[in-house]
């Protein structure tokens, strides 16, 4: 794979030079952009010395470049903060293809900070681009690789995008590119996965065991919430039925309260009445 380094105050480094793993090649800097950073980047598949993300989605950023965060320290020791950071979306269509590595303090306070290789490899180019400032490509491995066979190709025919005549060759070194992927780095990470599978596998069985248990707790508690959530919606309906009910309820206590007041005004009356009309009738004998 290319690796490349961007933005340096100071190229340590020559053209075909070869470098070893943490070799200085370099000081940060801020040619080409405004403050003092390292851009650096990592190519699965090689474009042009310039080339940048515009107009490509997620899965073809992904295709041509890897992720750059577990060499940064490497890179850059005195590492602590980024700028733009691994496929942040900076705008116009375009995805970051690396990280962007401050050493401490803002501005342009890192100015000068020593910048290291990330591998050992050989410089394939080392050029002062617009937009780059002073920047390095270092293939990884010391021997002819498909990225130094696709820049053979530029040296031929200049530093542009290939166009329609040249893509049959160009497309040749690019699945040749994929193609070492495939075989170098799939098997790396697959094994890496078996192994961690394994290193799973192999646990004691009382941890196994502690394991097991915390699981089937979690399992238990997960359950447990399940039920108390469907024991709250039951009683949340439960209350709102019970206050239309007390509604209705309050409605005719009252209308009976009335109606029994109602009543028993009338019957005091008709019993004054009676009364009265006794008298009257005693009165006239």
């Amino acid at each position: 794979m290319r690796h490349h380094i961007a933005h340096l105050y100071k190229v340590e480094v020559s053209n075909s030079q070869l470098v070893k793993k943490g070799q200085q090649i370099g000081l940060l800097g801020n040619s080409g952009t405004k403050w003092a950073h390292v851009h650096y980047e990592i190519q699965k598949i090689f474009r042009n010395w310039t080339s940048y993300t515009s107009g490509m989605s997620k899965a073809q950023v992904l295709q041509h470049y890897a992720d750059p965060r577990p060499y940064e320290k490497t890179v850059l020791p005195t590492f602590d903060h980024y700028g733009w950071y691994w496929l942040d979306n900076i705008g116009g269509g375009k995805l970051h293809p690396g990280t962007d590595l401050n050493g401490k303090g803002s501005g342009n306070a890192d100015l000068k900070q020593p910048v290291y290789a990330p591998v050992s490899g050989k410089v394939v180019a080392v050029r002062n681009d617009s937009g780059w400032g002073n920047h390095i490509f270092i293939d990884e491995g010391e021997t002819g690789t498909t990225m130094g066979q696709v820049s053979d190709w530029y040296k031929r025919y200049g530093d542009r995008e290939p166009n329609d005549n040249d893509k049959q060759y160009f497309g040749h070194w690019e699945k040749q590119g994929e193609l070492k992927f495939a075989q170098e780095i799939v098997p790396k990470t697959l094994a890496a996965k078996n192994a961690k599978i394994s290193e799973l596998e192999n646990r004691p069985p009382e941890i196994k065991e502690v394991e097991k248990i915390v699981f089937r707790d979690k399992l238990e508690t997960l359950e447990e919430i399940k039920v108390l959530k469907a024991e709250k919606i039951d009683l949340n309906k439960k209350i709102t039925f019970l206050k239309g009910q007390l509604k209705d309820w309050g409605g005719i206590v009252e209308v009976d309260t009335k109606s029994s007041l109602k009543r028993f005004v009338e019957l005091i009356s008709l019993g004054l009445k009676t009364i009265i009309n006794k008298i009257s009738k005693k009165g006239k004998k």
